[in-house]
């Protein structure tokens, strides 16, 4: 899986590995901008999807056109994972984060699979940013970790989201309650996008998870 690597220092003592996974039809020069926001010594690494698309980008799993919405296929998910599994091991032996753990940022698709990913590889992910996606059920792994050992969570979504209904996000958001899971839940009157506002309340929530490691 390629990615191309950043690195970016704010003078703090903070070393942190930053994995970013695009959304459905982009590719790894989307979201660095958007992970250079967060302030401190981080490495970013920007993945690019596997599935190369005919009108350009690329995407983690296919998606198919439904009369309402779209159909995600699923096994292409699942493969998606399990190469991401393997990458972050890889990672965390190349770049020997401070912690031995990564840390995820996920837009629309990239969300829905690091959410995923951090209930399969807990030990090894210290935190996800879940930007306008959402928990499918079909990638929640029958063995969950403790709530205790999960990582730190923060995820927003745009009421208006026209690409995937705040709905589905309020369900993952109910379903972390339900499980015992801390997390931090955020709404904005916007569509399936990325805020000045929402950038300013992740930093903060980014600057905060950093005083305790």
């Amino acid at each position: 899986m390629e990615y191309i690597e950043y690195r970016h220092s704010e003078g703090s003592t903070d070393k942190r590995v930053l994995v970013l996974l695009h959304g459905y039809g982009s590719n790894e020069h989307d979201l660095p901008g958007l992970g250079s926001a967060l302030k401190g010594d981080c490495t970013l690494l920007s993945l690019r999807a596997p599935i190369g698309l005919p009108f350009g980008g690329h995407a983690w799993f296919s998606l198919y056109p439904q009369e309402r919405g779209f159909k995600a296929d699923i096994p292409e998910a699942l493969k998606a994972l399990e190469r991401l599994e393997q990458l972050i091991e890889e990672v965390i032996e190349r770049y020997a984060p401070a912690s031995g753990k990564v840390w995820l940022l996920g837009f629309s698709q990239g969300s829905m699979l690091s959410q995923a990913l951090m209930l399969r590889k807990s030990e090894q992910i210290e935190g996800v940013i879940g930007l306008s996606g959402y928990l499918p059920d079909p990638l929640i792994p029958e063995a969950l970790p403790s709530p205790e050992k999960m990582p730190e969570i923060f995820l927003v979504h745009g009421t208006e989201d026209e690409v995937i209904d705040v709905e589905k996000a309020r369900r993952s958001h109910r379903w972390y309650q339900e499980q015992g899971i801390q997390h931090e839940y955020h709404e904005f009157p916007i569509g399936h996008e990325v805020g000045m506002e929402e950038i300013d309340l992740m930093d903060k929530w980014w600057q905060k998870t950093g005083e305790v490691l």
